[in-house]
């Protein structure tokens, strides 16, 4: 069969993969998106409703930048489907205010960036959070502009974006293997071969079959999330913000009630996942120990049981940032991986610093710091 040539081809059409894709047809690059699975699939990263969004971002201030630019392209592509995947309904983050690292790290972005937080005592605890058992000891910060993204909406309107704009979207479409010809890229699928001058890698926990040299800092891990039974307290047109609770026990965050149910999870990552492919999905009951826990002891109206579950893939990095750069000894070959459980708020700018790296070799949203040249220096 006939290669077929484009300008890009980008592998992994989850989270980050749908959005270069969309930004790339925006610049008028013609492009193939492969995706082994169907769109928002699943199996992977990017999916269970919803994900946390943020400005004060107690992992780092150098990530503020970007979040500033993700909000905006939300809004952007909410503007360009008339429709809503962004809904800014407050977060409150509770801990300890002596020794939470949290807690202080949302301070340190929101005093650099004057990112506006609000401050939380009993009282106000006990009057906007009522859903909640707070421990005196413990404090909240809340910010605003926090909220959540609707995951699977979200991934779906970048691939519906991208092919408005003429991008070629593969689902079903499996990646068997890929090689430097010359200058240009050749892809093979389970159907068709590909040519292409510039190739993106954005596989999530697939990622180190296509870039083995990655491996050592890109690992697999199992991450579970819960929805529990709500008595109608938890919904946001009440006033409700979603919340986060960092606790001796581990980071753990909800959101605001959606089909009578509660969404939770522990931020922690969990057994290795050696093949993403043939991982049992089936949760074990021990993985949700804590998360019960959590649920009989800080809220308010809800069974202490989860009515359901589902798996989600963390790809750790051994420093939890992203991993965003140039594949080694690959000109015009990029990857984004190692998103360590917190990235998905972050991938309508990370598509366009893709799509610009193809485009103009260089980006002006500041991503340096993500460069795998850190884990070799």
């Amino acid at each position: 069969m006939k290669e077929k040539k484009v300008d890009c081809i980008v592998v992994g059409l989850g989270a980050m993969g749908s959005a270069a894709a969309y930004h790339l047809s925006k610049n008028r690059i013609k492009v193939i998106g492969l995706e082994q699975f169907q769109c928002a699939h699943n199996r992977g990263s990017s999916h269970g409703e919803t994900r946390l969004i943020r400005k004060a971002y107690f992992e780092h201030p150098d990530y503020v930048p970007l979040l500033e630019r993700s909000y905006e392209l939300w809004r952007e592509l909410e503007e360009r489907l008339e429709t809503k995947v962004l809904h800014q309904t407050g977060l409150v983050i509770f801990g300890d205010p002596d020794t939470s690292q949290v807690l202080e790290g949302v301070r340190a972005s929101a005093l650099k960036y004057q990112v506006s937080i609000e401050e939380w005592d009993s009282a106000i605890i006990s009057k906007r959070f009522p859903q909640a058992r707070v421990p005196s000891s413990l404090m909240g910060l809340y910010e605003p502009t926090g909220g959540y993204l609707e995951v699977e909406h979200c991934v779906e309107a970048h691939c519906e974006a991208a092919k408005r704009l003429g991008a070629e979207l593969h689902f079903n479409e499996k990646v068997i293997g890929w090689e430097k010809r010359g200058t240009s890229y050749q892809v093979e699928t389970d159907r068709q071969t590909y040519l292409a001058e510039k190739i993106i890698f954005t596989a999530g926990a697939w990622m180190g079959q296509f870039l083995p040299k990655m491996n050592p800092y890109l690992k697999v891990h199992r991450a579970p999330l819960y929805w529990f039974a709500s008595n109608g307290n938890f919904k946001k047109e009440n006033g409700v913000p979603c919340f986060a609770f960092d606790l001796p026990e581990g980071f753990f965050y909800g959101f605001t009630e959606s089909h009578s149910k509660i969404k939770l999870a522990l931020h922690q990552p969990l057994g290795v996942v050696s093949d993403p492919e043939s991982e049992d999905r089936t949760l074990k009951a021990s993985e949700g120990e804590s998360v019960r826990s959590f649920v009989k002891r800080f809220l308010v109206g809800l069974d202490s049981h989860e009515v359901n579950g589902e798996l989600c893939f963390y790809t750790m990095s051994p420093d939890t940032h992203f991993i965003i750069d140039q594949v080694p000894g690959c000109a015009g070959a990029f990857f984004a991986g190692g998103f360590s459980g917190h990235g998905f708020k972050f991938s309508s700018a990370v598509g366009e610093v893709l799509s610009d790296w193809v485009v103009q070799g260089k980006s002006s949203l500041p991503t340096q710091f993500l460069s795998a040249k850190r884990f070799q220096e």
